[in-house]
């Protein structure tokens, strides 16, 4: 919503965003990140930014390794199951 703002008040004009057509939805919070914030500040927020989105693709991809072992593996390999 900031960048939304950010961009009908004329705060990108001079990265080439003049409306929000010609910008990106994803690249907003970057965008705005760098314009407001100094250049210290943007990197730290930027890695908190890049942490998120790799957590998320990291609870993604263990949920698909889990399905494909638990679905598809467990059907194909034979079980070795020991008997008491």
């Amino acid at each position: 919503m900031f960048a939304r703002v950010a961009v009908q008040q004329g705060l990108f004009e001079g990265l080439g965003y003049e409306a929000i057509a010609d910008m990106d939805s994803e690249m907003g919070l970057p965008i705005m990140l760098r314009t407001v914030l100094p250049v210290g500040l943007m990197g730290l927020m930027m890695s908190a930014y890049f942490s998120a989105i790799m957590s998320t693709a990291d609870s993604c991809l263990m949920a698909a390794s889990g399905n494909v072992v638990t679905d598809i593996l467990s059907n194909i390999l034979p079980s070795k199951k020991k008997s008491c």
